[in-house]
């Protein structure tokens, strides 16, 4: 554990803020009371913090954000019952509804059906996507976890899903009455979480539910939306439990355990936001607890330096008969996993003790699956190990134990690295060349790359425009530096990735790509036929800005009519 912390000055005021860790705490004073008495002040503090005692019994935090109200909405026919403790979508196009606001890019009401096999109402239930549709749900900018459960109880199906541009699904083939679920971390910048199957067909995508920021079922239902009971069944040494089916030996009135946050990565890495680094070395006493692995695993600690999101960025690559432990009290742990890799394909396979996370589960470069389930402890260790399998690539980012599952924080570091296989090619022609040098649209990458343009920050954005990480060099190395030589306020307005589809258009937009940066657009909107070579403060400077992104490479909207748009592409 380590602490800081800073003196703050009000007009009336003291304010001392004390960091401890990923909390920050804050209480003011009085003007009166005297340097050293705030300093005393600050002492105990954090003395009691590292002494071990609760938070509550310390000091009050205040300002800290409240946890994101979990939404829980089930696909379903009008007709059809509503299922416990799930708002429903009937189909209908994007709106107030039922408190929250959601819905389809366009009607999707001929696509809900209502198989009436099973007990589950949110497996019986269903949506169609229809091709180029999209679902949105408002909520808050920031990292979410969502769960999304796909299939049909009548009908085969093949499954594309992502969501804010991460892919949970990619042509998941699921048999008739077979389904599947998975769960991921995504990262809202524009106030709407957005499904979409790509370039899937009409009714390829079968999606029953989707649950974000909730763990465990709606309080009064179970799993499968009914009302729930006392009964609960042992756990399966070879299938993960669901988060509300075991008892908790914990005494009553106890206080819960504390929450712990592990991220596994190389050394010298940037420590993840609320995190304790694992860098591979064998279990000792660190960082206030105990934990590490049996075998030393420092070699195979990676930080690939892509994702602004450390926790996925970085891993350590399980050796043959490799365990990992930690130390915890005897009783039940809520933990989630996740595993993946940025540039490579993983086979991971994890138990938490006797619980089964993943069983060779295969992922593709840039995919990554996580996995929350309750786990008894009974001998103060909680060891994660890969069972009998022989594969020898699973590769986990981070664990999360009895953790609230949102982080209140975010990394803040730059991406340094460059995702590319080799050198940025020329500027590619066509969709074909698009997706030869880019990949797919509203793929992560395309959102992995950022720079800081000043003039930027009216977009409410902190003056970061992110784009496509193999553009990370270009634009950040050497257009942005040209741009600011001629003063920061000149392109005010500047937009990046944005996953959508082209004003006007049905087709997909370039910046959904993250191969787009749109630039001084107050003045220079989409449909004028002339660029507009004034800053925001009305002064002149011609055709600075264009010269320098054309010089780069980069195509100029001005040739339709859209004079603020510059892309890494032509001929689309």
């Amino acid at each position: 554990m380590f602490w800081r912390c800073r003196r703050e000055r009000g007009a009336n005021l003291t304010g001392i803020r004390l960091i401890v860790g990923a909390k920050t705490l804050r209480f003011d004073v009085g003007p009166v009371l005297s340097r050293a008495t705030s300093a005393l002040l600050v002492a105990t503090a954090a003395f009691l913090l590292t002494a071990g005692l609760p938070l509550a019994q310390a000091l009050d935090p205040v300002g800290e954000d409240p946890p994101a109200p979990a939404i829980r909405v089930n696909f379903q026919p009008e007709s059809s019952e509503l299922v416990c403790g799930y708002t429903p979508d009937f189909g209908y196009p994007f709106a107030e509804q039922n408190g929250l606001s959601f819905g389809w890019n366009s009607d999707h009401t001929d696509g809900m059906r209502d198989r009436g096999a099973g007990d589950d109402r949110r497996l019986d239930t269903l949506a169609r996507f229809h091709a180029g549709g999209m679902w949105e749900v408002a909520v808050a900018n920031g990292e979410h976890e969502v769960r999304v459960g796909v299939g049909d109880a009548e009908e085969s199906s093949t499954n594309v899903l992502n969501v804010e541009g991460v892919a949970f699904f990619f042509g998941e083939e699921v048999p008739a009455g077979q389904f599947r679920e998975f769960t991921g971390t995504v990262t809202v910048t524009d106030g709407k979480l957005t499904l979409d199957q790509g370039s899937a067909p009409d009714f390829a995508t079968r999606i029953n539910f989707i649950e974000i920021d909730a763990l465990g079922a709606p309080e009064g239902c179970d799993e499968g939306g009914e009302e729930g009971t006392d009964e609960h069944d042992p756990p399966s040494e070879s299938s993960p439990t669901a988060v509300s089916d075991l008892p908790t030996t914990r005494a009553a009135g106890a206080s819960p355990p504390a929450p712990i946050n592990i991220n596994f990565q190389s050394a010298g890495s940037p420590v993840a936001c609320g995190y304790t680094p694992d860098r591979g070395r064998l279990f000792a006493k660190r960082h206030d607890t105990s934990f590490g692995w049996n075998l030393d695993h420092t070699k195979r600690a990676r930080d690939r330096g892509v994702r602004l999101d450390q926790r996925k960025d970085t891993f350590v690559r399980f050796l043959a008969g490799g365990v990992w432990e930690i130390a915890v009290p005897i009783g039940n742990h809520r933990v989630k996993i996740a595993v993946g890799d940025t540039n490579f394909a993983s086979v991971n396979t994890i138990k938490v003790e006797k619980v089964g996370f993943f069983d060779e589960l295969r992922l593709g470069a840039n995919q990554f699956a996580t996995r929350i389930v309750d786990v008894p402890v009974s001998d103060g260790r909680l060891t994660i190990h890969m069972g009998k399998s022989s594969i020898r690539k699973t590769k986990i980012n981070y664990v999360d134990i009895n953790s609230p599952g949102v982080r209140s924080c975010q990394d803040t570091a730059p991406i340094t690295g460059d995702a590319s296989t080799g050198p940025l090619p020329a500027r590619p022609y066509g969709l074909t060349g698009l997706r030869r040098v880019f990949g797919q649209h509203c793929s992560p990458e395309a959102n992995d790359g950022r720079a800081y343009f000043p003039s930027a920050g009216g977009r409410g954005s902190y003056g970061y425009v992110y784009f496509h990480s193999r553009l990370s060099k270009l634009v950040g190395g050497k257009v942005l530096p040209e741009v600011n030589a001629k003063k920061r306020a000149n392109d005010y307005g500047v937009w990046g990735y944005a996953c959508r589809m082209k004003t006007g258009g049905t087709s997909w937009s370039v910046h959904s790509w993250g191969a787009a940066i749109d630039t001084n657009t107050l003045r220079n909107p989409f449909g004028q036929r002339h660029w507009n070579g004034r800053g925001w403060n009305g002064k002149r400077f011609g055709r600075f800005l264009p010269n320098i992104w054309m010089g780069r490479g980069f195509y100029w909207g001005l040739n339709f009519n859209d004079p603020m748009h510059f892309q890494y592409v032509s001929g689309y």
